[in-house]
């Protein structure tokens, strides 16, 4: 038995024990003789990871952090952000939410996240039930919760019905950056880009003080989708202001990592020029 034999038997044989930490195999990447192997046992240590990640996750929740990134945690480890839906587990995300909501009914976050993991599991008879329950228990969110069932009436073909709901709903909240943003994202998913592009403009002059910079990332990344380099560019231009004005950073891996990004992407638009 080669090496490699020996290392791919023992992760087989191991799956499911505790034994199989981060740690351990790190230490059988050294161990390992061809890329192939090393390969698949690095994509192990990601899921192995993101296992972690989601239990850590899911005991913050129970122990009653409620904050909206530890539930991002929660749904990336969980695998809700992953391309390949074969490889979700969204099903043990809503029992975890179902439960978790009996126990904290007055969890705004925890509605949300069942709700949208039913949207996005097309599960929209119980969606409804979920919006329901969630406008009679937290009146005062109403508008959050009338935004979900826009996905429910795109979903039935109807178009025009959804758009005018969401400009209704953005009208009713000029100055609220979450709705804006939502409105936004929507919009984006639904591959409607040139609104999406005004709406997360919107969603990022309605900030006050210090600006989060998610609608321009946003923009940054439909422009590329476009081929629009220089406006990427110039969203790319105005994160790192908002990293300078807004928080008084100029240097560090927060900036570096849109400098090396401006950089990446001037270069692509020299040789575009440079061909066409």
């Amino acid at each position: 038995m080669t090496e490699d034999e020996r290392i791919l038997d023992y992760l087989w044989d191991n799956w499911d024990s505790r034994n199989l930490t981060v740690e351990k195999l790190i230490t059988l990447v050294e161990e390992a003789v061809s890329d192939e192997v090393r390969s698949e046992i690095w994509h192990l240590i990601s899921v192995v990871s993101l296992r972690k990640t989601a239990f850590y996750a899911k005991e913050a929740i129970e122990i009653g952090s409620d904050k909206s990134f530890v539930h991002d945690n929660l749904l990336i480890g969980h695998g809700l952000c992953n391309c390949d839906f074969n490889k979700r587990d969204l099903n043990s995300l809503i029992s975890f939410y179902n439960d978790h909501i009996e126990r904290v009914p007055e969890s705004v976050i925890s509605r949300r996240c069942l709700i949208e993991i039913l949207l996005e599991n097309r599960r929209y008879k119980e969606a409804e039930q979920g919006i329901l329950e969630a406008k009679q228990m937290l009146p005062d969110q109403h508008d959050i919760w009338d935004f979900y069932t826009v996905w429910i009436i795109w979903s039935d073909g109807k178009k025009d019905l959804a758009k005018s709901k969401l400009e209704k709903l953005s009208s009713r909240n000029p100055n609220d950056y979450q709705i804006q943003l939502m409105i936004a994202e929507f919009y984006a998913e639904v591959c409607e880009y040139e609104v999406a592009l005004l709406k997360f403009e919107k969603a990022f002059n309605v900030q006050q003080g210090k600006r989060r910079i998610d609608p321009l990332i946003s923009q940054m990344k439909i422009h590329e989708i476009l081929g629009n380099t220089e406006m990427a560019l110039r969203s790319v231009k105005l994160i790192r202001e908002v990293f300078q004005n807004d928080y008084g950073v100029e240097d560090g891996p927060e900036v570096e990592i849109w400098a090396l990004h401006n950089f990446a992407s001037t270069r692509s638009l020299i040789l575009r020029n440079m061909y066409s």
